[in-house]
């Protein structure tokens, strides 16, 4: 009994001297945390607090007059509808002039509609709440199949996150190459507009109108 106890004991000592190891600190993972540690080291080493926090205010107030200018014209637009008028906010407006185009080809444009929320509303999660509903009732009027439009309606708005105003301005910010957005959205409109069109064959060829 002593000697199985004794056992385990040397057995969990090797056990846990082999996963304290030095060899251990060699591990992929480690390897990210001495390369931050070595920069920070050298960053301290070259610039000092008050350098570091002119240039962190300065690239902060670059940014701040982008998003707010940004979020402005965002809740501009998702607020631009009269409160109990006759007519409806541009979102709406929008989207329904395009069902009214592609009516016959709705999947095709539904993914457009998603994408042009994510660009101006400024994320895919507010794109679906300002369409989900419409592309909803627009599937339903067209005879298409409800759970394939609202799956359009998300690809696209996960597509339109790559020329989102919000996100080009703040990884311009980050990449310290703030005044290029316009340049960064017209290269990733690219991609995105061939992500669209096949997700919007792909979407016309499995869902048939009824």
């Amino acid at each position: 009994m002593a000697g199985g106890v004794r056992g385990n004991e040397r057995r969990a000592l090797r056990d846990g001297h082999r996963r304290s190891h030095p060899t251990a600190l060699l591990a992929r993972g480690h390897l990210l945390d001495h390369g931050g540690a070595v920069r920070a080291v050298v960053f301290e080493w070259r610039t000092g607090p008050r350098n570091r926090s002119g240039r962190c205010s300065e690239n902060h107030r670059k940014t701040a007059v982008a998003l707010v200018a940004a979020i402005v014209t965002v809740r501009l637009f998702l607020h631009s509808g009269g409160h109990g008028e006759s007519f409806e906010a541009m979102p709406l407006v929008l989207a329904e002039g395009l069902a009214k185009s592609f009516g016959s080809v709705w999947p095709l444009a539904a993914p457009w509609v998603g994408a042009l929320g994510s660009f101006i509303a400024g994320s895919a999660t507010f794109s679906n709440m300002l369409f989900a509903l419409l592309q909803l009732e627009l599937a339903t009027d067209l005879g298409y199949s409800p759970v394939s439009i609202l799956a359009l309606q998300t690809i696209g708005a996960a597509a339109g996150n790559m020329t989102c105003i919000h996100n080009v301005v703040a990884a311009c910010a980050i990449a310290g190459i703030l005044g290029s957005e316009g340049t960064v959205i017209r290269r990733t409109a690219i991609p995105m507009t061939l992500y669209l069109i096949l997700a919007g064959f792909l979407g016309a060829a499995s869902s048939p109108s009824s």
